[in-house]
């Protein structure tokens, strides 16, 4: 048999990268991992980290394991103050944006870092949408009662 181009067999090119990732939580969750492990920048817990991400089944299944002990709304485990719903809104995920809007978070919070020079100062969930161009968070966004910060208003205008 050829090997695929990942060096293994065949059939194993048939597993997708989101399935792999998938297996790979799966396998994760049931070694009983520290889902508050953090990383070398500000990721405090295993629910950001997968906020970053697009698969919103994991985000999903990490939030009911964590969801008695992680406030969506947090802002005080980031050096920016950025919430998960932020990050999410930031990178354009769409899912877990409506997601974590449907369960609470909310869109009118503001980033808490003081540094003007900071990618993230001044910001809320709405604004990074705005600056990034991404229109299905921005109308779920507006959907969920966001405000512009800086403006007042229901609208990406500065």
């Amino acid at each position: 048999e050829r090997p695929d181009d990942r060096g293994g067999a065949p059939e194993a090119a048939a597993i997708s990268d989101a399935e792999l990732v998938k297996a790979l939580v799966d396998y994760l969750l049931e070694q009983n991992a520290d889902l508050f492990a953090t990383d070398r920048g500000d990721v405090s817990n295993a629910l950001k980290s997968a906020g970053l991400g697009a698969n919103v089944d994991i985000f999903k299944k990490l939030h009911q394991r964590l969801k008695d002990k992680v406030d969506l709304n947090d802002q005080k485990n980031d050096r920016q103050g950025e919430t998960i719903l932020i990050v999410a809104s930031s990178n354009g995920r769409d899912d877990i944006v409506e997601y974590l809007l449907e369960n609470g978070a909310n869109p009118n919070l503001v980033t808490t870092i003081k540094d003007s020079k900071d990618a993230s100062y001044d910001q809320d969930a709405l604004t990074f949408a705005c600056q990034r161009g991404h229109a299905g968070v921005i109308k779920l966004l507006l959907k969920h009662g966001a405000v512009n910060h800086r403006t007042g208003k229901a609208a990406c205008d500065y």
